[in-house]
Order: C-alpha cells, then sequence, then structure tokens
C-alpha cells in the first residue's frame, strides 16, 4: 500500500482554550466528504489577467545562513500541462509583468519564469487600502487565493524582522519577552524523514519551550551546511518580536467589507498607543505566529480551516494551491487519521518534479484521481515582502527554497455566515 502520510506543521494551541479558534485549528475534526469532486468549471475570474508567476532563485542578501540552491529536478513525464499563476490583489492596472499568465510544472519550464525582482513592479502603495479592502470582500474572500505586496509594505525595512528575518530579531535584541530576562520560547520539530513536517501523528521528534536563538542556532546550522538534518521552528509573535511592525495595512483589508474609514483610522490611532502593538482585528496574538525553516523542509499537502496571510520575511517559498471543490480528487485522508485534512499525495512529484520518471509513475498509480486537477493547480514563490491570502479550505503545498526562511503568519476566523465549505463537510 501507499506509505504514511506526511503533512502540515499545525499550530499548537493551548489545551484550556475552548473558543471557535481552537475548534478550528486543533484537531482536523471534519469527518468524510459529501458529494462527488466538482471538477469543472469553478467560475473563477478571468485567469488570463494574473501576475507574475515569481521567480525560485535564491537571494543570499546580507545572511550568511544559506545554502547552494539545489537543483531543479527536471522529469519528463511532466506533460503539456501549465500550473496556474496567483494574482496579484493590486489593481492590473498597476506593474504588469510580462509572461505573468504562464504557469509552468515544477522542474519542467524553470528557466521560463520571469526574473526576479519582478514584483519589485509592482507600486504597492498606488491604490488606498480601502480599494484593496473593497476588492479583498468582493472578489477573493473565501474564494480564491492571491498575492499582495501591501501588508508588509513598512515591515521590510522598519523592523528587525523583516530586515532580516529571525537573525535580524536577534541582531536586534528582539528575542526575549518585553520587560522579561527570558528568551521567546519556541516549538522545535526535526523531520523523520528529514523533509516533511507534521506536528502530531509521530511524523516529526518535537521540542517545546526551545529559547529562540537555540531553535535559530539549529536552522542556521543547516543552511550554512554544518549539518544535514533541517528543523523547523513555531514562536508566538511576542511583544518584543513585533516591534516595529505596522499592522495598519492589513486589519484595514482585510478586517471586513463595509467597515467605514473611521474605524478604520481609530484602530490605526489605537495601535500607534498600544505599546505593546498587538495584532488588532481581524487578528489576535493567539493567531500570529512567526515560523522559521531549514531550506529543502515541506510542509505537506493540507488544508486550514482559517484565513490565512502568510508573508515572507526573508528567504523563499514555492506554494501549490488547489480548491477544495477538489478534496476527493486528492485522496483526502479518512477521519480516523491523525491529520484528516491532509493528503498522502506528493503533489510536486506527481506533476513530474522528479529525477527518476519510475517514480512519478508509480505516484501516478497511486493517486489516479489527482488527474482530475490537472489544469487547475495554482502555484507561487514568496520572496520577502510578499504575502499570500490563502483562504479556508484551500489546498496548499509549500517548500522552503535554498536558504532559511522566516515567514510570518495572521490568521483569522471565517464569520458565521462563512460557514464549511460543502466539499469538506460531513
Amino acid at each position: 500500500g501507499a506509505p504514511a502520510s506526511p503533512a502540515a506543521v499545525v499550530e499548537s494551541i493551548d489545551d484550556e482554550e475552548s473558543d471557535r479558534w481552537k475548534a478550528m485549528s486543533d484537531a482536523f475534526d471534519f469527518g468524510g466528504l459529501s458529494g462527488d469532486d466538482d471538477d469543472g468549471h469553478r467560475g473563477h475570474r478571468d485567469r488570463g489577467e494574473t501576475r507574475d508567476a515569481r521567480n525560485d532563485s535564491t537571494r543570499l542578501g546580507d545572511d550568511d545562513a544559506y545554502a547552494p540552491s539545489t537543483p531543479q529536478r527536471r522529469g519528463r513525464t511532466a506533460g503539456a500541462s501549465r500550473l496556474l499563476p496567483v494574482r496579484w490583489l493590486e489593481s492590473r492596472g498597476v506593474g504588469s509583468v510580462d509572461g505573468a499568465d504562464r504557469g509552468f510544472f515544477p522542474g519542467v519550464d524553470a528557466d521560463r519564469r520571469p526574473t526576479e525582482g519582478a514584483a519589485d513592479k509592482i507600486d504597492a502603495g498606488a491604490e488606498a487600502n480601502e480599494e484593496l479592502a473593497a476588492r479583498f470582500a468582493r472578489e477573493y474572500r473565501s474564494i480564491q487565493p492571491f498575492l499582495t505586496r501591501r501588508v508588509a509594505e513598512t515591515w521590510m525595512t522598519r523592523s528587525a524582522l523583516g530586515r532580516r528575518g529571525a537573525r535580524g530579531a536577534l541582531e536586534a535584541g528582539q528575542a526575549r519577552d518585553a520587560g522579561a530576562s527570558e528568551p521567546v520560547k519556541t516549538t522545535l520539530l526535526f523531520s523523520r524523514d528529514n523533509s516533511n513536517f507534521l506536528g502530531r501523528g509521530g511524523m516529526c521528534d518535537r521540542a517545546d519551550d526551545v529559547p529562540f536563538r537555540e531553535a535559530w542556532s539549529h536552522v542556521a546550522a543547516h543552511a550554512a551546511g554544518r549539518t544535514d538534518r533541517r528543523c523547523y521552528f513555531r514562536a508566538p509573535l511576542a511583544v518584543e518580536l513585533r516591534r516595529g511592525i505596522d499592522f495598519t495595512a492589513a486589519s484595514v483589508v482585510f478586517g471586513g467589507e463595509g467597515e467605514a474609514e473611521t474605524n478604520a483610522k481609530a484602530k490605526a490611532k489605537a495601535a500607534e498607543t498600544d505599546e505593546s502593538n498587538a495584532p488588532p482585528p481581524p487578528f489576535s496574538e493567539r493567531t500570529s505566529s512567526v515560523w522559521v525553516s531549514s531550506p529543502g523542509c515541506i510542509t505537506p499537502l493540507h488544508f486550514d480551516l482559517c484565513h490565512g496571510l502568510l508573508t515572507q520575511l526573508s528567504g523563499t517559498k514555492r506554494v501549490l494551491l488547489v480548491a477544495p471543490e477538489h478534496s476527493r480528487s486528492l485522496h483526502r485522508n479518512p477521519p480516523s487519521h491523525a491529520n484528516p485534512n491532509s493528503s498522502p499525495v506528493d503533489l510536486p512529484l506527481w506533476l513530474g518534479d522528479a529525477s527518476r520518471d519510475e517514480d512519478v509513475v508509480e505516484e501516478r498509480r497511486r493517486y489516479p484521481r489527482v488527474a482530475n486537477v490537472v489544469g487547475e493547480v495554482y502555484e507561487c514563490v514568496l520572496t520577502p515582502g510578499d504575502t499570500l491570502y490563502v483562504p479556508p479550505f484551500w489546498w496548499h503545498h509549500v517548500t522552503t527554497l535554498g536558504e532559511a526562511s522566516t515567514s510570518l503568519l495572521l490568521a483569522f476566523d471565517p464569520t458565521a455566515e462563512e460557514g464549511v465549505h460543502p466539499c469538506v463537510e460531513d
């Protein structure tokens, strides 16, 4: 039979929490699928209007914690289909990039990607936050992923995390709790197969309450080639870590349809006078975290039950995304599985990202229904300053590319009106 599934790194949540966030994040507790997979037209907006499929070239920058890029594997079995590039929230008329409407298969068309820095052509400040908020509510919320430069527009220069990721926070002395001598504590994971990371189900060795500096030393050692052992750690977005991060744009754009401009300004003013700089609504401290990973770490195919904003602060990540309508075609794990909201499918391998054609053939033999999603898979490569919006129930597979990566996750609950997607409902 098929080998045990790798699955996503799952954020640990306090066992005493009993609110809706815990119900959504803790247990992956939805049961079986209902109905057949709808593999036909889904009514998405014009995909020809997409932006920038991005580039996975490594950005060495001034950080010495990196490893040489792993050469792209170029399997011959990928076929003629293409991946779909993720659209940008910013106006289609602002900073358009030549060739942005070309998707590609992993490992096959790497030389056809746009050049690195293409996203710099997007003028993140050309539209008001309120305009982007209206577009989010009208076209994307709970419907489709997108990329934006607006969320982290000021972070990349004004915060230590933005300037150099985890290393920058350490150098600035921001890896300690405010007013205390104790360092920020992390959850550190070592994958047993040295690639795929899972917070439960016996796939990883886990250590809790690891000081931030110690956890970073493991990531940096692998990135610099001093060890072969990959690791992944999560830290709460503690007061010191979020120093210099301006949440105003994120709060206004994602704060809810129809929110009055005066309310948005009032929240921004409150944030300025709040020394703790707590993430404002719709975010919260308990749903905000920093994720740091070694090159080559994989978060396998899974979906989450909340809205997610993944901002890349240092390093690069490749993300593949598939709509929830295709849950059945992705061979979702059964309710009895440790992670039922995950899949055993190695999606990049199935799509042809392998050095040996026989590995691709075997993966396709094991999981034949994945053929239904060919032509419906989205792809992007996150570089520093990019934020990816992932709607609830959208499947995603994440790979850290050629250097140590730092990402910031801001998540928020769906409203009661949004409910559960019918394709994953009991």
